[in-house]
C-alpha cells in the first residue's frame, strides 16, 4: 500500500507550506515541469522570495534532487499556472489542506493564549489574597488610631492600583476589571498589589500613622506608573479552551 502523502506541513517558524513534489503529484504533472513553472514565475516577479524557497529531497535511488517549498500565498499564486490532468482535484485537496491546518494552528494558538491568561489570573488571585489580608490588618490598625471609616480602604486601595495602571475603554467599569486584563496587565496589577502590601506592612510595623501609610502607598503606585506607564484596557471576551480532539 502506498504511504499517504502529507499535503501541507508546519515549519519551525509556524508557517504552513507545501512543496513542488506534492503539487506535481496532486496536479498530475511531471515534477520537472512544475519546477520550471515556478522558476518562470519567479523570473517574472510573479513569485517573490517570500513565496518559495529552494530545497532538496532524496529520491528512491539516493540522489539529491531540487524541490521548491511553497508558502500558502506562493501556492495560491502559482496554482492557476501549473495545470495538469488532475489540476481541479489537486487544487481542492491542497486548498482544503491549507485551511484545515491553519484552523488547527489558530485553535492551538488561542488555547495557549487562554492557558497563559488563566495561569496569570490564578497567580494574581494569590497575590490579591495576600494584599487583602494586609488591608484587613491595616483597617484594624487604622481603627485603633481613630479612623471612623477604615473599611473604605479596601475599595480605595484597590481603585488606586487600578487608576495608577489602566485607562478604561468606553463602556468598561472598574468592577470586574480583572477579567478584561491581558497577561501583561495582570502582571502589572500583581506588582502594584505587592507594593501596596509591602507599604502597609512596613508602615504598621514602624508605627506610622495610618493616613501617612495610605499616602505612602499612593506615592509608590505613582512611581510604578512612571515605570510601566498606563495601559488601555479593552473588552476581553472569554474564550473557550478547545479540546484536544477539536
Amino acid at each position: 500500500m502506498t504511504a499517504a502523502i502529507t499535503l501541507v506541513r508546519l515549519t519551525i517558524e509556524h508557517e504552513i507550506i507545501t512543496d513542488t513534489l506534492v503539487v506535481a503529484n496532486e496536479f498530475g504533472r511531471n515534477h520537472k515541469d512544475v519546477l520550471r513553472r515556478i522558476r518562470h514565475l519567479a523570473d517574472q516577479d510573479t513569485l517573490t522570495e517570500r513565496d518559495f524557497a529552494p530545497s532538496e529531497y532524496t529520491d528512491p535511488t539516493g540522489r539529491k534532487l531540487p524541490v521548491y517549498e511553497l508558502t500558502e500565498r506562493g501556492f495560491l499564486i502559482a496554482m492557476p499556472f501549473i495545470g495538469g490532468r488532475k489540476s481541479q482535484q489537486g487544487q481542492v485537496r491542497l486548498v482544503d489542506a491549507f485551511l484545515k491546518l491553519r484552523r488547527q494552528v489558530e485553535r492551538q494558538s488561542k488555547r495557549r493564549c487562554r492557558l497563559d491568561w488563566q495561569q496569570a489570573r490564578n497567580a494574581g488571585r494569590l497575590v490579591r489574597h495576600e494584599e487583602t489580608d494586609a488591608i484587613q490588618t491595616f483597617v484594624r490598625y487604622a481603627e485603633t488610631q481613630g479612623s471612623k471609616h477604615a473599611e473604605h480602604y479596601f475599595a480605595n486601595l484597590t481603585k488606586a492600583s487600578y487608576k495608577a495602571l489602566f485607562i478604561l475603554e468606553e463602556g468598561l467599569q472598574w468592577k470586574g476589571l480583572r477579567d478584561h486584563l491581558d497577561v501583561c496587565q495582570l502582571s502589572d496589577l500583581s506588582t502594584a498589589e505587592r507594593i501596596v502590601r509591602k507599604v502597609l506592612l512596613e508602615g504598621m510595623q514602624s508605627g506610622t500613622h495610618y493616613k501617612t501609610i495610605y499616602q505612602h502607598a499612593k506615592e509608590r503606585l505613582e512611581l510604578l506608573t512612571g515605570l510601566v506607564g498606563k495601559k488601555t484596557v479593552a473588552t476581553f471576551p472569554s474564550l473557550p479552551i478547545p479540546s484536544e480532539a477539536a
